[in-house]
Order: structure tokens, then C-alpha cells, then sequence
């Protein structure tokens, strides 16, 4: 009995996963084969930047969760703690720069982005932001912190005629931290606001 192959049809998972395992690999072949790694400068081990790449953006919007696409038309409230770009101190540079509460990272006006590492600060003109493990920490003053927080709620149809439709929205969870000399401590909103005054 001879044994022959069998072209067995690919199910649609699989081709799914074949067709992103060759776009990643020719696109990075494309992207090393048109930047040199100086292309990304480091200052002083505290601040990093890169070009924003097409290919950098298209593999960003592939892979991100369905809750940071949000259709922002129509959503009450915003998902940045102060809406219009400000310009800020970042290591050596100065950006312009606005902080995105919704998914806790800043964003700038021009082609870089900052990439946060262990105690790097952005300093504006009115604020100083300080970043600790995986959160940007606004300076209040008299070592309390806040942690600005927005999470979106999608909106609801009317349950019946009676009722109305809600909105979706952006709710503001704000968190306040207290540094006691070694640590961040997460406290009450009253407790801060005492202690700030």
C-alpha cells in the first residue's frame, strides 16, 4: 500500500495565525532593514523615545485590547485628565505632552513617545508627574499623590418606554497615595485633601 500526502484545508485559526506569523516576521525584516538601532536614542537612563513607525502603529492597534478602541463621538466626559497638550520637562527634552487617564499613559504632539521606566518624572508648568511601578503619580504636595483614573462605561438602552437610554461615559476613579518615607500608601480623598491644605 503506498502511502500518499494528503492536502488536509486549513481550519480558519490556523491561517489566521499563519498569516500574522509571516506579516511579523517580513515587517521586522523591514523595519531593521531601514533603522539602525541609533535611531533610538536613550538619555541618561531615565528618558526614552522612539519615531512612531507605521508598522509600530499597526501592530499596536492589531494587538490592543477591545476596551482602548473606544469610538469617542457621543461618550460624555473625556478620557484625559487635562484635554489639551501641554508642554513638559522629559529628561533633556521638552514635549508637549497630555496624560491619557483611561489608559495611563501620556501622549505627545509629535512623532515620540515616552516609554516609562522607575522613577522618571514629567514636569509642566503646574504639575510634576513621578512614575512608580506600573502608575503616573501627580505631586499634590506634602508627599500626597494622585493617581488619576478613568474607566469607561459603555452605554445602556432604555430598559422600556419609560426609561432613557445612558450614555456611555467616563467616570473619573481616582486614587490618592501618601509617601511615608519608604513607601507609597494609598489613602482616603478627605484624608488628602486635609493634608494638603
Amino acid at each position: 500500500m503506498n502511502k500518499q500526502s494528503i492536502a488536509r484545508p486549513l481550519d480558519q485559526t490556523s491561517f489566521y495565525k499563519n498569516v500574522f506569523i509571516l506579516f511579523a516576521f517580513f515587517s521586522t525584516l523591514t523595519v531593521f532593514g531601514q533603522n539602525s538601532y541609533n535611531d533610538y536614542p536613550t538619555f541618561d537612563g531615565n528618558f526614552h523615545y522612539q519615531p512612531n513607525l507605521r508598522l509600530g502603529d499597526a501592530l499596536t492597534e492589531l494587538m490592543k485590547k477591545p476596551e482602548s478602541s473606544i469610538d469617542l463621538r457621543g461618550v460624555k466626559g473625556s478620557p484625559y485628565y487635562h484635554d489639551r497638550y501641554v508642554f513638559a520637562q522629559v529628561g533633556p527634552d521638552k514635549l508637549s505632552v497630555r496624560y491619557n487617564a483611561h489608559t495611563g499613559d501620556f501622549e505627545t504632539s509629535g512623532d515620540k513617545y515616552i516609554i516609562p521606566v522607575e522613577g522618571m518624572t514629567v514636569k509642566t508648568k503646574e504639575h510634576e508627574w513621578f512614575h512608580h511601578g506600573d502608575k503616573w503619580l501627580l505631586d499634590l504636595g506634602n508627599d500626597i499623590f494622585l493617581h488619576p483614573v478613568k474607566k469607561y462605561y459603555p452605554g445602556k438602552p432604555a430598559k422600556n418606554s419609560m426609561s432613557h437610554d445612558i450614555a456611555p461615559a467616563f467616570r473619573e476613579l481616582y486614587a490618592y497615595y501618601q509617601w511615608d518615607g519608604k513607601t507609597f500608601v494609598e489613602i482616603k480623598k478627605r484624608k488628602a485633601k486635609k493634608l494638603i491644605k
